[in-house]
């Protein structure tokens, strides 16, 4: 077998080894239940999709084909979209609480989308926040603000 793609093969080995490295430093910590996590559950989630991901990545790589994709200027739009979104929801949620940090970054990603409407964009972001408070929120009972405005 033949590496086609040695940036997605070391992306693919990296993800697999923070992945291992994770599963290892967390090793000790209680998993606890799902309706009870324990201090490790989350740790070892994303060393899990990590290791899923990274081997993906790496059979991608290994797979026989025409090579190195581009992502031209759309695929770097939707990237930068995504990325905008994680960094709006990571930050807001303590300065405005989770529904408005929501409703923000559902609605980044979809400006990513040039056929989607302004109405479309501003119901799919309104519905996401609703559905994001309904389940974290009200059912899940997570301790985070709804709304917490700095002013």
């Amino acid at each position: 077998m033949q590496i086609k793609d040695s940036g997605s093969a070391l992306a693919g080995a990296g993800m697999i080894a923070f992945g291992a490295v994770f599963l290892w430093a967390g090793r000790d910590l209680s998993m606890g239940s799902l309706q009870r996590m324990g201090p490790g559950y989350f740790p070892a989630l994303v060393a899990g999709l990590s290791l899923l991901l990274g081997a993906v990545l790496l059979a991608v790589s290994l797979r026989p084909g025409e090579g190195v994709m581009r992502i031209g200027r759309r695929g770097a739009v939707v990237i930068g979209a995504v990325a905008a979104a994680i960094l709006v929801f990571g930050h807001g949620i303590g300065l405005f609480g989770m529904v408005p940090s929501a409703f923000a970054a559902t609605y980044l990603v979809t400006l990513s989308q040039p056929e989607a409407g302004r109405r479309q964009r501003l119901a799919l972001s309104a519905v996401s926040a609703g559905v994001i408070w309904g389940i974290f929120l009200a059912a899940l009972g997570l301790q985070a603000p709804a709304f917490a405005w700095p002013f």
